[in-house]
C-alpha cells in the first residue's frame, strides 16, 4: 500500500522564498524516510513550483471556508461575519461525517471535495512549519484547524513541525489553535519562544516538543543561477560582501520613515568595513514585494556603486548559497536570518513589532544569540552601525557559536521527523500484515 501524506504548508502560493524553503525541505525529508510515499500538496491556488516539490497539487480549504469575494459580500449583508465563518466551519465538518459514516462521496460544499476525498485516503495530514497561527493571519487559522478537525473526523493522524505561535488577540484564534493542536499526534514548535506561547494558550504537554525551523537545515547549492543571469549585475562573488534584507508590509510594520537609518547605516559598513552590499529579496509579490524596500534604501544611499540587488526570486538552495558566502548580514525576515544563523554567518535581525519579536526573538535565542535581534525603534543608525561592526570583528567567536547551535537543532529536527515517519509507517504496516493474514488464512 502506498503511503500518502498531505502537507499543508506556510506556501500559500504568493511568492515567499522562506514558505518555499519550508515546504521543499520537509517533502524532500519525507522523501528520504519513507518509500515511495504519495505527497499531497495543499494550498489556495494552483503553485508552479509542483516540480521543485515533487508533490501533486490539491486545492486547500480556503474557497470552502471563505467563498469567492463576491458570494462573501453578498452573505455579509444578510449574516455577520463571525456567523457566516461558523457556518461554513460545520458545513465542511459535516460533509466530513458524511463522507465518513454514511459514506457520502460529494461533500455539502462542493469546493471542499477535492481535499477532503484526498485526506480521507491518507496516512498523515503534516502542518508543516511558517508562522500562520498567529491572529495576525486570520485565514490560515481557520483553514489549517479545520484540515485537522476534518483528519481527526476521518481518523486521520496529524503532526505539526517547526511551528510559530503567535500573538493571539482573539479568543476564537486561541480556541481554534488550542483544539486542533491538542488532536496532533505530535506538536513541534520551532522556538522557545513559540514552545511557552502554545503551552500558554492549552496545547497539551503530552505531545508538544521544541524542534527546529523546517527551512533550518536546507543545504545551500550554487550561486551559478544568479552569477550567469544576464539581468542580474552580480557577476562574481566579492571575496568579502554583506548581504541585506528590508520589506515593507503590513506583517513587518516597517515604514518609510526607516528607510533613512537603513540607507545610512549600510552607507557607514560601506566606508568603514570595506564590504558592498547585495540585497536579497523573500517576498516577490502583491502583498509584499521586498525589492520595492530595497530600492527605497539604495535609493537613499550614497555609496550606490558598491550595491547590488538581485532581482528575481531564486530556488531556496540557491539563495542559501548566496547567504552562506557572506560575512555579515542584517535583515528583517525570519528565513533570511535563518538562513545566516544555520550557515554560521554574523548577523543583526530588526523587528518592528510584537510578531517579529515574538518570530526573530525566538529564532535568535535558539541560536544562543538573542542580543543580535534587535527593535528598530530602539536603535538610532550610529548605534546600528557599531552593532554591525562589533558583529563583524567577532563574526569568528560567533560563526563557532551559531555552527554549534545549528548541529544541537538540525539534529533535534532529524528526530523529529524520524518520529513523523512512524507514524505513516505505522498504519502502513498494520495493513500489510493485515492483507498477509488474511491470504494465510484462505
Amino acid at each position: 500500500m502506498t503511503p500518502k501524506i498531505i502537507i499543508l504548508s506556510g506556501d500559500r502560493g504568493t511568492g515567499n522564498n522562506g514558505d518555499r524553503a519550508i515546504t521543499y525541505n520537509a517533502i524532500a525529508e519525507l522523501r528520504k524516510l519513507v518509500n515511495d510515499a504519495d505527497i499531497v500538496f495543499a494550498a489556495p491556488r494552483y503553485t508552479d513550483l509542483l516540480d521543485i516539490y515533487n508533490a501533486r497539487f490539491v486545492p486547500g480549504l480556503d474557497e470552502a471556508l471563505y467563498g469567492s469575494l463576491a458570494r462573501r459580500r453578498r452573505l455579509s449583508r444578510l449574516l455577520p461575519r463571525p456567523v457566516y465563518r461558523f457556518a461554513k466551519l460545520a458545513l465542511v465538518l459535516v460533509s466530513c461525517l458524511a463522507m465518513r459514516w454514511l459514506r457520502v462521496k460529494r461533500p455539502l460544499v462542493a469546493s471542499a471535495g477535492p481535499f477532503l476525498r484526498e485526506l480521507k485516503e491518507a496516512q498523515l495530514l503534516l502542518i508543516a512549519g511558517g508562522g500562520q497561527f498567529a491572529s495576525l493571519w486570520p485565514v490560515p487559522v481557520l483553514v489549517y484547524s479545520t484540515a485537522v478537525l476534518c483528519a481527526r473526523i476521518f481518523g486521520v493522524p496529524s503532526a505539526g513541525t517547526g511551528l510559530g505561535a503567535g500573538p493571539f488577540d482573539s479568543f476564537r484564534d486561541r480556541f481554534l489553535v488550542r483544539t486542533a493542536l491538542n488532536k496532533c499526534r505530535l506538536v513541534a514548535a520551532r522556538s522557545p519562544s513559540a514552545f511557552q506561547n502554545l503551552r500558554g494558550i492549552g496545547v497539551s504537554a503530552r505531545n508538544l516538543i521544541l524542534g527546529a525551523d523546517d527551512a533550518l537545515t536546507l543545504q545551500g547549492s550554487s550561486c551559478e543561477e544568479i552569477l550567469t543571469n544576464s539581468a542580474e549585475t552580480l557577476k562574481a562573488l566579492p571575496e568579502r560582501f554583506m548581504v541585506a534584507h528590508f520589506r515593507l508590509a503590513p506583517s513587518s510594520s516597517t515604514g518609510l520613515s526607516e528607510i533613512r537609518k537603513f540607507a545610512l547605516a549600510l552607507d557607514r559598513v560601506v566606508e568603514g568595513l570595506d564590504l558592498p552590499i547585495v540585497f536579497v529579496p523573500f517576498a516577490v509579490s502583491d502583498y509584499a514585494d521586498d525589492r520595492t524596500a530595497h530600492y527605497h534604501v539604495y535609493a537613499q544611499m550614497t555609496n550606490k556603486h558598491r550595491v547590488h540587488s538581485v532581482h528575481a526570486l531564486y530556488h531556496p538552495q540557491t539563495i542559501k548559497a548566496l547567504i552562506g558566502n557572506a560575512s555579515l548580514a542584517l535583515g528583517h525576515g525570519l528565513h533570511f536570518c535563518t538562513f545566516a544563523l544555520s550557515s554560521g554567518v554574523p548577523i543583526i535581525g530588526l523587528y518592528s513589532n510584537t510578531y517579529y519579536r515574538a518570530k526573530l526573538g525566538g529564532l535568535f535565542e535558539s541560536f544562543g544569540v538573542r542580543d543580535y535581534a534587535i527593535a528598530s525603534e530602539e536603535i538610532n543608525p550610529e548605534q546600528l552601525v557599531d552593532r554591525l561592526t562589533e558583529c563583524y570583528h567577532d563574526g569568528s567567536r560567533i560563526g563557532e557559536v551559531l555552527r554549534a547551535k545549528y548541529s544541537e537543532q538540525a539534529e533535534r529536527w532529524s528526530d523529529l521527523y524520524r518520529q513523523v515517519a512512524s507514524i505513516v509507517q505505522g498504519p502502513v504496516a498494520d495493513n500489510a500484515e493485515s492483507v498477509q493474514d488474511q491470504t494465510s488464512e484462505a
